[in-house]
């Protein structure tokens, strides 16, 4: 009896084991399938925000895209497209009167202006209607002329020393300055510097010029 009632025994707990272990397996696969399911559900929401981001940058691309090429940016941008359309001959007539006129003065001005940055006089011709045909483009004001001057000259020359590569590389890197601060509109910094501090500066600088220029009065060696 006791042998029979031992086995029985031994059943019993082999039976209790056996649903245990199925119960544990059933229970680790129901988690396993919640955590995958869980899983793909995050991985799915992160793929909408990816594609939301996405679309949310091109469609900003796009509508600055669209506001530089409208019609009234355009205008804003390049003047031309404002004032070309009315544009008749006697404007014409005026305008080149006027050229003729600005021109007498301007191309002595950038010849001497060639000599403070110590490059050929021909450089001098240069900048004085080069700067012209983009103002065409781009200038808003008539009654400006657009050329060198003394301040650029003497600190072209500091930087140049008389080398025309320099002095290009200057005027290039001097450009794509401007472009960036158009662009990020830091034309408002001009307004911490007083009036004294550019008066005084501009006073410095024609007495500079002048002190540099009395070799030449003279009589003296140029330096080009």
């Amino acid at each position: 009896m006791s042998t029979l009632e031992n086995e029985v025994t031994f059943r019993k707990q082999a039976e209790v084991s056996q649903s245990l272990e199925a119960q544990f397996d059933s229970s680790s696969t129901d988690f396993i399938l919640i955590t995958d399911h869980r899983t793909s559900k995050s991985k799915s929401l992160e793929q909408l925000q990816a594609s939301k981001q996405d679309e949310s940058s091109a469609s900003c691309c796009s509508r600055y895209v669209r506001s530089i090429f409208r019609k009234k940016t355009l205008k804003k941008r390049l003047p031309i497209l404002t004032w070309l359309p009315r544009y008749n001959t006697r404007d014409c007539i005026g305008d080149l009167l006027a050229g003729f006129t600005v021109g007498l003065t301007v191309i002595p001005q950038g010849l001497a202006y060639s000599g403070v940055v110590g490059l050929p006089p021909e450089y001098g011709l240069y900048g004085s209607f080069m700067g012209c045909f983009v103002y065409v483009l781009l200038g808003t004001c008539k009654d400006s002329t657009i050329g060198s001057t003394a301040v650029a000259s003497l600190m072209t020359f500091q930087f140049a020393q008389g080398s025309w590569q320099r002095s290009v590389l200057l005027t290039f890197l001097t450009g794509i300055i401007e472009i960036f601060m158009a662009i990020f509109k830091l034309g408002c910094l001009v307004e911490f510097v007083s009036g004294p501090v550019s008066a005084g500066f501009t006073s410095a600088v024609a007495l500079i010029v002048s002190t540099s220029q009395d070799a030449i009065d003279a009589g003296g060696e140029e330096r080009w």
